[in-house]
């Protein structure tokens, strides 16, 4: 008896850490972005504060899923990996078309100032995936970019 009274609380811990460590941090399926040759899961961000957050405070991403951020005019303002955990590749994108790539960016130490990524032209939508995505997809500058929110 003793030993199911130890044994139990220890498979809860292991059980909330590990829901903790690999529930996705957010809803990769509302929609599927087809970059180039390649489809991916992605969260959408539309909204100022849904793009505020971003990928902020995640600890992973599933493979080939990513954040896809609409912006309702083209623009110039800056990305920052503030809050980010793991490193991202960052695909700028204008008129449904790959504008530039800034691939493994790292996340922003925690105490400093993090550094400010953005294209050398202006931009209407941003595809953040996992750090590597990019080069091992083939993704480049000019890639067709076509989004499916019915999938």
């Amino acid at each position: 008896m003793i030993k199911y009274l130890i044994l139990f609380p220890i498979l809860i811990a292991i059980g909330l850490i590990s829901d903790y460590l690999f529930t996705p941090c957010r809803d990769f399926h509302q929609a599927r972005l087809g970059v180039g040759r390649t489809s991916i899961n992605v969260a959408l961000a539309t909204t100022p504060s849904e793009q505020a957050r971003g990928l902020m405070d995640c600890r992973s991403l599933p493979a080939d899923s990513g954040m896809f951020f609409i912006f309702p005019q083209p623009q110039q303002t800056p990305f920052w990996m503030k809050n980010m955990l793991i490193p991202l590749d960052i695909i700028w994108i204008k008129n449904s078309q790959v504008l530039a790539i800034m691939e493994s960016l790292p996340p922003a130490e925690a105490e400093s100032q993090p550094p400010l990524y953005f294209p050398h032209a202006p931009y209407d939508s941003v595809l953040e995936l996992p750090a590597g995505v990019a080069k091992r997809q083939s993704i480049k500058v000019g890639d067709s970019i076509i989004l499916d929110t019915n999938s």
